[in-house]
C-alpha cells in the first residue's frame, strides 16, 4: 500500500503473471518429463513437455527477481510478501 503508482501497477502486473505461471507449473507437476527408451533401458528420452517447464520455471524465476528488486527500493523492512517471493529464487 506503499507503494506509489506506476510502480504499484507494475508489481500488480507481475504478481498476476507469477501466479498464473505457478498454476500452470502446479498442473504440469504430474506431467511425465521423460520415458525410458524400450531398446535401451540406460537411456532416457525427453519429452517436449520438459521444455515447457523449464521455460516456465525460468518466467516465474525471472518475475520473482523483478518484483524483489522493485520492492527493494521501497520498504526498508523486509515484508510478507519479499520473504514469499524469496523463496523462489
Amino acid at each position: 500500500k506503499d507503494i506509489k503508482e506506476p510502480k504499484r501497477s507494475f508489481i500488480l502486473s507481475l504478481l498476476k503473471d507469477f501466479t498464473r505461471l505457478e498454476a500452470d507449473l502446479e498442473k504440469l507437476s504430474t506431467a511425465q518429463e521423460y520415458i525410458i527408451n524400450p531398446n535401451n533401458p540406460t537411456e532416457q528420452i525427453v519429452l517436449p513437455i520438459h521444455k515447457v517447464i523449464h521455460d516456465k520455471q525460468a518466467q516465474k524465476n525471472d518475475i520473482a527477481t523483478k518484483i524483489l528488486r522493485s520492492l527493494d527500493t521501497e520498504t526498508t523492512e523486509e515484508s510478507p510478501l519479499l520473504k514469499a517471493l524469496a523463496r523462489f529464487e
